[in-house]
């Protein structure tokens, strides 16, 4: 996660990326702790880009006999400390929603004012809808 996907070097921009999906570095155990929790979410795809995102999360929707949500969780591209959630919907359409940090290190998407303090809540709350 840290390093190059082309060598084993750390670079400084995926340094800070680190940093800001799963800080604060301290305590280190809590911060380990929250990288292996999200890492092993099956809705988890870390990096992706849009167009694998949209093809994984279509082609497992086309698959199924009874049509259903269907989403993934990956980091954002675009914006440092961001993930973003693809899903389709019953109706096959395929949406994009941006997951941003909030100030205090929880999550929110789309509106500020609804905040989750980590990914699993924001995703349990998802898919009450």
């Amino acid at each position: 996660m840290l390093c190059d996907p082309f060598d084993d070097t750390v670079g400084f921009e995926r340094f800070c990326n680190v940093l800001a999906w799963f800080g604060p570095i301290q305590p280190v155990d809590e911060f380990l702790g929250r990288i292996k929790e999200l890492l092993s979410r099956p809705y988890f795809h870390g990096f992706l880009s849009l167009a694998k995102g949209t093809n994984l999360v279509k082609a497992f929707y086309d698959s199924l006999k009874t049509k259903t949500t269907v989403y993934l969780y990956r980091f954002s591209n675009t914006d440092m400390g961001g993930f973003v959630l693809t899903h389709v919907d019953k109706d096959g359409d395929i949406h994009h929603k941006k997951i941003q940090r909030t100030l205090e290190g929880g999550f929110h998407c789309d509106d500020p004012k609804l905040a989750f303090p980590d990914i699993k809540n924001l995703h349990d709350a998802f898919t009450q809808i």
